[in-house]
């Protein structure tokens, strides 16, 4: 282990391991940001990807920062910094993650629905605001060096991006596309099995889906696909469209 046992000889908590661990990095002072990365990611792996778990690392991994740089100096600022640079590197890679966790199960629709994957999105922006949220945190109850150099780190990251935030708008971007595709299917597959498709129709309402819906119909008058050939193609010049 890499740190002592706790007193009563049982195991040490996992947070109190990881902020021994962050501490020692800052108080060695090589490859700070990469090691508080690696560290984290490791963290990270332990338990499920929620937010509360998100939170949970963060908050150890910041004040296993804080206690190291107090060893530090005339450093103790930069310390902080690729501290918190590397636990962004590592949130950027958790939502890389579940993107692609996400992207996978949308590939199988009868198990996941266009409502998994507007969840799945909503649950990548909370990956950021964690971030942020536990940059704050940890400068309202950190002092001295750390509490403003989180502080500036937060607010610098949530006006100028972070590679958590950037990561972030690229996969809510890409599942975007993922959720058009999906929603479009299910829609099809509702049709030729004979199964209603009402509710179908009310969520392409909602914003991405109310050219499919109109196709899917096949009302007269919607738009169609010249040639009689595949459903999916609403682009373009259609001449079947005749008063």
């Amino acid at each position: 282990m890499s740190t002592e046992q706790a007193s009563s000889g049982g195991v040490t908590p996992p947070g109190e391991t990881l902020r021994a661990d962050i501490k020692k990095a800052i108080e060695l002072g090589a490859d700070i940001q990469e090691t508080v990365r690696n560290v984290t990611l490791k963290a990270l792996t332990q338990g499920e990807l929620d937010t509360a778990s998100l939170r949970r690392v963060a908050g150890d991994v910041l004040k296993g920062a804080a206690e190291g740089a107090t060893h530090r100096g005339a450093e103790a600022k930069e310390s902080i910094q690729r501290a918190a640079a590397g636990l962004d590197e590592a949130f950027a890679k958790a939502a890389e993650a579940a993107t692609l966790a996400a992207k996978e199960a949308s590939g199988r629709m009868r198990e996941f629905t266009s409502g998994d994957l507007r969840r799945a999105m909503d649950n990548l922006k909370g990956i950021e605001s964690a971030f942020l949220d536990s940059l704050r945190d940890a400068a309202k109850s950190g002092r001295d060096v750390a509490s403003t150099t989180l502080h500036a780190f937060a607010e610098h990251a949530a006006n100028s991006g972070s590679a958590v935030g950037r990561q972030v708008q690229s996969s809510v971007d890409q599942l975007g596309g993922e959720l058009g595709r999906a929603a479009e299917k299910q829609i099809k597959d509702s049709i030729e099995t004979g199964r209603a498709t009402a509710a179908l129709l009310a969520r392409a309402a909602s914003g991405f889906l109310a050219g499919i819906a109109e196709m899917i119909e096949q009302r007269p008058g919607s738009k169609k696909s010249g040639g009689g050939g595949a459903a999916g193609d609403s682009s373009g010049g259609s001449s079947s469209n005749k008063a």
